[in-house]
């Protein structure tokens, strides 16, 4: 049976790598949204409400 090989398992390094990804990419997507594409509570929920919900005849 041949000898397993000595070098270290890359799975500390691989996580490490894979959080900064992660996190690189959660901040990436947070500066690509604009400012008005954030949610601001029951106020942006009632806004698009009235969007979707038309009141006028048609």
């Amino acid at each position: 049976m041949e000898a397993a090989s000595t070098a270290p398992l890359p799975n500390a390094s691989l996580a490490q790598a894979m959080r900064r990804f992660v996190v690189l990419l959660l901040l990436a997507l947070r500066r690509s949204r604009s400012e008005g594409a954030r949610f601001d509570g029951d106020a942006a929920l009632l806004e698009r409400a009235s969007g979707w919900a038309r009141t006028e005849v048609v």
